[in-house]
């Protein structure tokens, strides 16, 4: 009854649940004031709102989490459980519901320190990230030069297959910085939606990625030699293929759009038991976006 003082409201009624859950029988319940029954978690914390001293005779729900008292052994100091307290203030009267969460505390408590650690680790990934990639910007960029070089004062030198090697090597470490310069830009992002996005041509990315396959060698020949793309191995009948229909240009990171392709590409020829591979792209629309499919 909120007519009574504080310290003197003591309950109506009480369920056998509650009893049950507290150790205390009914009757000892009856015969405790909620301030007997509840202890706040902090010092100094208002038991009024715990008590839910609201003398308005309107509705007046709340929710908090506190202990209550449970009825200890024979001999043994006083013991409390978590609850999740909801009281309910209705014209004059408080009625009350409890919930044991100590368990759902442990967990919060758990996950807590679980968020914590991420957050941690996440934080040095970034560091790692960001100066792993700014120490890789120029290696890549100097593996091209000197190839670049090469070719320009010995080229005479070398035969049609040399030279195409150096070429290649040119190409891959071009490559490699792009995908660098992109590790790096990928490290500065936070989130994905302060991610920047541009428009992407899936015709040019695919172009490229069928270009860069012609670039492949037999697997099986002692020599590792060249193979064109759709071209059989001199002593091999293992000619990939890759096709594309006219593919649409999206919003993304041309970068990790690339990788991607490049990914599902290379595995379709990798992972492929046919004796000829061929791999195909395709897109459909989808309302206000784009289904790409990946065929091999």
């Amino acid at each position: 009854d909120t007519s009574v003082p504080l310290e003197d409201r003591k309950p109506d009624w009480v369920n056998e649940a509650w009893a049950r859950q507290l150790g205390w029988t009914r009757q000892e319940i009856y015969g405790m004031s909620i301030v007997d029954l509840l202890k706040p978690y902090e010092d100094g914390q208002d038991i009024e709102e715990l008590a839910h001293d609201d003398s308005d005779p309107s509705i007046s729900q709340t929710t908090i989490e506190c202990r209550v008292r449970v009825k200890p052994e024979q001999g043994h100091p006083e013991i409390y459980r978590d609850y999740e307290w909801v009281s309910l203030a209705l014209n004059g009267k408080i009625y009350i519901t409890g919930r044991d969460i100590g368990t759902e505390l442990v967990h919060r408590e758990e996950m807590t320190r679980v968020i914590k650690d991420l957050e941690a680790r996440n934080s040095d990934l970034e560091r790692f990230a960001s100066v792993a990639a700014h120490q890789l910007r120029s290696p890549p960029r100097t593996i091209a030069g000197i190839a670049q070089a090469l070719e320009e004062d010995y080229g005479a030198l070398l035969d049609d297959e040399g030279r195409v090697f150096l070429q290649d090597i040119r190409s891959d470490a071009n490559q490699m910085a792009e995908i660098v310069d992109g590790l790096y830009r990928f490290s500065m992002v936070r989130t994905s939606e302060d991610m920047p996005l541009t428009p992407v041509d899936l015709n040019k990315m695919m172009a490229t990625l069928r270009d860069d396959q012609e670039k492949n060698r037999c697997d099986d020949c002692k020599y590792r030699g060249r193979v064109a793309l759709g071209q059989h191995c001199p002593d091999h009948n293992k000619p990939p293929t890759v096709s594309f229909d006219d593919l649409p240009t999206v919003l993304g990171d041309p970068l990790l759009l690339t990788e991607v392709f490049r990914n599902l590409v290379d595995n379709g020829i990798k992972f492929n038991e046919s004796e000829i591979k061929n791999i195909h792209v395709s897109a459909k629309r989808q309302g206000n976006r784009w289904a790409i499919t990946v065929k091999d």
